[in-house]
């Protein structure tokens, strides 16, 4: 057992001020990374965690734990930084595959159970600068997650920081959702999209301000967003490949798997200037450039590349009976619509806002939007609500889980 890990079981036996006045005593420098990291790296100040497949059967050796082979699930993926943050997968039919082709190495996620995770990391991030060498292979939706962080029990994207595929399906890699402590709520920052399958760098800076938070991809600047002044992102449950967090009354838990791959791993406790960040993604594109030459393909029983259709419809039922036509009204994020008794219509915005909606020229189309009650910064993420039924003692309005 290292010296810190010794003297950190001392001062959790002691009461809580003794934990704190300790835990402030301790050294913040940067750990010298572990001997079987990859020296190539040449950017390490403020290094916070770092997983790196292709190092992982090194670092095994030195630990005499049994090497990976091609397709072995992965329980334990060893982290590179010094820190000694490793994420695990104590369920066997959850853990990711290895992958290994020459001197390349990947974890490969199934999308729907596998994900690798840690707890009790007691961290917490003003600024910080994230890398993730990914390939998804599908998005069906529902915030496939690249990697999360969050404060235990509450949800990545209000207490820590979530990458994912964003909540809608699309039929190529052209959503990347950044959310967070001081920026929660749903913001695509991918301008260019890419495509499945292929092997992309990613990397986003965030700190508090306006514009705070950036995405790169490839190395090529994307969109930006706000982050709010005195927001820290909490770091005790990290989580590679899936999500932590719950929009019902179930306590935050492990969703939104990857259907894809992932090859290397890096956060940092600081936001990187131009020059280091275009360094290390220097580092990630060439070390991982083999991996662009292997061949995909769909895996039997899994998911299957989508055709777009030739003058889709915005919207189109599936079933028959049923016409659509367009209301016009524009609203942002509205994902649950509820008639009342007399006809108007409530809309609900997942940034908490909800609208009440009327017909005034009686064509059947609501085109008047009155604003019923404003959630921002109430409701978190509402996905669903109900009517008051008729003659409710507190009038008509709308319940909301």
């Amino acid at each position: 057992m290292r010296r810190s890990s010794i003297l950190a079981n001392i001062l959790f036996m002691k009461s809580r001020r003794a934990v704190l006045l300790g835990l402030a005593l301790l050294p913040t420098a940067t750990p010298a990374a572990e001997p079987w990291a990859d020296a190539r790296l040449a950017v390490t100040s403020n290094l916070v965690i770092w997983l790196d497949a292709t190092k992982q059967n090194a670092a095994r050796q030195l630990l005499k734990l049994p090497a990976l082979a091609h397709n072995s699930p992965v329980d334990v993926l060893l982290d590179a930084s010094g820190n000694r943050l490793d994420v695990s997968q104590r369920a066997a039919e959850s853990r990711p595959k290895f992958q290994a082709a020459g001197g390349a190495a990947f974890l490969r996620f199934d999308g729907k159970d596998d994900s690798l995770s840690a707890s009790l990391l007691r961290r917490a991030l003003t600024n910080c600068t994230v890398f993730v060498v990914a390939a998804p292979r599908s998005n069906a939706g529902f915030f496939r997650g690249l990697l999360a962080f969050s404060e235990t029990g509450r949800n990545d994207y209000s207490s820590g920081f979530n990458l994912d595929l964003g909540g809608a399906a699309t039929p190529n890699f052209s959503v990347v959702n950044v959310e967070g402590a001081g920026m929660a709520g749903q913001q695509n920052l991918r301008t260019q999209p890419g495509a499945f399958n292929r092997w992309q760098v990613l990397a986003v800076t965030s700190q508090p301000g306006t514009n705070g938070a950036r995405l790169f991809v490839d190395g090529s600047a994307q969109g930006r967003r706000e982050r709010a002044a005195g927001s820290v992102l909490r770091m005790e449950d990290f989580t590679v490949g899936a999500r932590c967090f719950s929009n019902s009354t179930e306590p935050p838990h492990t969703q939104g798997f990857l259907d894809g791959d992932i090859a290397e791993v890096l956060v940092f406790s600081r936001v990187l200037p131009q020059a280091e960040r275009q360094a290390v993604e220097k580092y990630l594109t060439e070390k991982h450039a083999s991996l662009q030459q292997l061949a995909f393909g769909n895996t039997p029983g899994g998911w299957r590349a989508w055709e777009t259709v030739a003058n889709a419809a915005p919207v189109q039922m599936l079933v028959p009976g049923f016409v659509v036509r367009e209301l016009p009204l524009e609203l942002k994020n509205i994902n649950t619509l509820k008639y009342r008794a007399d006809g108007k219509l409530y809309a609900l915005g997942y940034n908490g806002q909800i609208w009440l909606l009327s017909d005034t020229d009686g064509d059947g189309l609501e085109d008047k939007a009155e604003l019923f009650w404003d959630g921002l910064g109430k409701l978190r993420g509402p996905i669903g609500m109900a009517v008051t039924p008729p003659g409710y003692k507190h009038g008509q309005g709308v319940f909301v889980p």
